[in-house]
């Protein structure tokens, strides 16, 4: 801004021919009025001694007042009166006027490159005072406190020049030949040192803190930067956390079963005894490794065989709150509870071994003749049905065998019922062992046995029929006369009825009866 018309000519065009935009104002109210609608202003050119008894000086308060920039007075008269008004304005030199060309642009850039470094230096100024963490900067003389921002002198309650007359270690209590080690590992090129400790507050209570420590050079010396954040809610949340776990691994280590604590990535964080003496586990161990558990027939669970099957095949279970299964491990049948418990999982185990073998005896006792241990009529029924609607799917076949001893009365007679007994035990033995695991042997009534063969022709169980025959006349059985079999077999027909079928079997077998016992009639 310059009242003179010459001036502001010759200042802009020197300006523009060297890349700069100017806008010029003829006096202080535009150049007030540009200082409120442009935004990005980097220089202000300001002439002191305006016509009409107009200021420059006070112009430039009004200016300053309004926005942030830096003010370059011009001016002819550069008497100690003129230099001290422009002093307080908080200005950034000034240019005398008729000065060389490139002195002038020296001068212009030297203002705007000074202006930027000192708005980049309060920046971080503030940045350090507002920072989250305590800030120190220590001397390396006596470790003495040299700067702090705002959070270090609100959390030692001292102001900053309190703090500027203490060292290091009358904050951090004890800590000076630790400190006096640290410093050397960084002289000795270690970029940053972590360490935990305490620092007391001068009302004497203590906080704790986890710090960095690193070193700068700055003119020609090592100056240390030590980082502080208050870590005492999480210190205490921490030693609440311990407290918890101490008392829930009493609590485990106090029931009488087996229970394991495992964390949300597989760890084994606590046993009981229990636990310890049952399964192959131990704390710390990732349960995806070498932790074996047996596949369960009777309960009839398809367990992968390690523990890493609850937790890839069945991780979605985990959202529920509790989580149950069965299992055999080592021989021992366990009802398994997963119980969430925040981050982790308790596994507990109950031994229901004694539970199950009775469950499976009350079972085989349902399902089985109590005498020869072949399958009861009841069963044998379902099993002809479960076959015959399995066929009717595949358009497959499948036959029926019934056979008795011949002559069984008179060995009873002869040789007694103990005998008998055990020509039926001995005969139902060995042809268990004869047949496939998918054939049905069932007790239909007194010495009268049937035989469920599935995926088996008329031809094929002829076969199986007269082996069977021949097998069973070459039992021995001492003080007992050897004894035979008559078989009779039926082949099953889409929307044939059960009846029908061993209707035809037991025909078949008497036709064998009739023709002299000991032999298959289809």
């Amino acid at each position: 801004m310059d009242d003179s018309e010459l001036s502001r000519k010759i200042v802009k065009t020197t300006l523009v021919q060297n890349g700069y935009d100017v806008l010029c104002a003829s006096n202080s109210f535009e150049a007030i009025e540009y200082a409120k609608t442009v935004d990005a202003i980097d220089l202000v050119l300001m002439d002191i001694e305006l016509e009409n008894g107009n200021d420059g000086i006070d112009a430039a308060k009004e200016i300053l007042k309004i926005k942030n920039v830096p003010i370059t007075f011009l001016t002819a008269n550069s008497s100690k009166e003129i230099l001290e008004k422009i002093d307080g304005v908080g200005n950034y030199g000034y240019i005398s006027k008729g000065i060389e060309k490139y002195a002038f642009l020296s001068s212009v850039n030297t203002s705007i490159n000074l202006f930027n470094s000192v708005s980049e230096a309060k920046f971080y100024q503030e940045v350090y005072d507002n920072a989250n963490e305590e800030i120190y900067i220590i001397g390396l003389d006596n470790y003495e406190i040299l700067s702090t921002n705002k959070l270090a002198c609100k959390n030692l309650m001292l102001s900053e020049l309190e703090l500027k007359e203490k060292t290091i270690s009358e904050i951090i209590p004890d800590i000076y030949d630790d400190f006096k080690d640290m410093i050397n590992n960084l002289l000795n090129g270690m970029s940053e040192i972590k360490f935990y400790h305490q620092n007391i507050r001068n009302d004497g209570s203590r906080y704790y803190t986890e710090n960095k420590l690193s070193l700068f050079s700055f003119k020609n010396r090592h100056i240390a930067v030590l980082v502080t954040i208050d870590i005492s809610e999480k210190k205490l949340l921490e030693e609440e956390n311990e407290i918890n776990k101490k008392r829930l691994a009493s609590i485990i280590e106090g029931i009488p079963s087996p229970a394991i604590l495992i964390s949300n990535d597989k760890i084994v964080r606590f046993q009981n005894k229990a636990a310890s003496l049952n399964f192959n586990t131990q704390e710390g161990l990732k349960l995806t490794d070498e932790i074996w558990i047996d596949k369960s027939e009777i309960a009839n669970i398809n367990f992968r065989n390690n523990f890493d099957y609850f937790f890839v095949e069945n991780e979605n279970l985990f959202k529920e709150n509790n989580f149950y299964k069965e299992l055999i491990y080592n021989g021992k049948h366990w009802n398994l509870s997963i119980i969430e418990l925040g981050e982790d999982y308790l596994y507990y185990f109950v031994d229901v071994t004694d539970y199950k073998s009775m469950q499976f005896k009350l079972y085989e006792l349902a399902i089985k003749d109590e005498l020869t241990g072949a399958y009861n009529r009841r069963f044998f029924i379902n099993k002809f049905y479960e076959e015959a609607e399995r066929v009717k799917r595949s358009s497959r076949v499948f036959s029926v065998i019934i056979f008795d001893i011949d002559d069984f009365k008179y060995i009873n007679d002869k040789f007694g019922h103990i005998a008998g007994d055990n020509v039926l035990k001995s005969m139902i033995s060995n042809i268990n062992n004869r047949l496939r695991k998918i054939d049905i042997l069932a007790r239909w009534g007194g010495e009268e046995f049937v035989i469920l063969l599935p995926e088996t022709s008329i031809e094929n169980a002829y076969l199986v029929a007269n082996e069977l025959r021949q097998l069973v006349s070459e039992i021995n059985i001492d003080y007992i006369d050897n004894f035979t079999i008559s078989l009779g077999i039926s082949e099953y027909k889409i929307n044939d009825e059960i009846d029908d079928v061993i209707k035809k079997a037991d025909q078949k077998m008497y036709e064998a009866k009739h023709s002299g016992k000991n032999c298959v009639r289809c």
